[in-house]
This record gives C-alpha cells, sequence and structure tokens, in this order.
C-alpha cells in the first residue's frame, strides 16, 4: 500500500516546497487533494487509451497561463496546449 504521508518531503517550518506528481492514474488521484498549483498539458488529438488524468472542478481553479505549442507544419505532431492553474481559496 502506498503510504501517502511518507512519500512527502519534510520541509522546515514556515518553508515553502514544491513537489512535483507524475503519474500513473492512482498517484494523481492520492495527491490530487494535496495539489495547489497544476501544470497541464492538453494534446488536441483523439487517440485510444486506457488511462486518463483524473477528472476534476475547473470551477476550483484559476488559470494563470496557456500557451499553445507551436507544432512544425509536417512533423505528424498534434496541436498542444500548456497551461498553469492555481486552486481558488
Amino acid at each position: 500500500a502506498l503510504s501517502l504521508v511518507g512519500s512527502l518531503p519534510r520541509p522546515q517550518a514556515g518553508a515553502d516546497i514544491d513537489a512535483w506528481v507524475i503519474g500513473g492514474a492512482q498517484i494523481y488521484k492520492l495527491f490530487f487533494p494535496l495539489v495547489s498549483r497544476l501544470y497541464l498539458t492538453r494534446i488536441d488529438a483523439n487517440k485510444t487509451a486506457d488511462v486518463w488524468f483524473p477528472e476534476f472542478d475547473l470551477a476550483e481553479w484559476s488559470l494563470v497561463s496557456e500557451e499553445q505549442v507551436e507544432v512544425p507544419q509536417g512533423s505528424g505532431q498534434p496541436p498542444a496546449t500548456f497551461a498553469e492553474y492555481h486552486r481558488r481559496g
């Protein structure tokens, strides 16, 4: 069984730390309630997959920045967007 508390860094009192969560799906679900910032890459393509990033309520988040990824013409790569969200409240 995963131990959420045991896997977190132990900062000094009052310290602000960044910790990155890189899935799979169960890891995302486990840590998502603790996340205050979300860096999300959206791929504009219809692909078959069996695991997805967990659904979340955008009303709980503020979009801070969004950037279209420039895709070279003829590369066969789908368009993508990088977005940064901060949790409200």
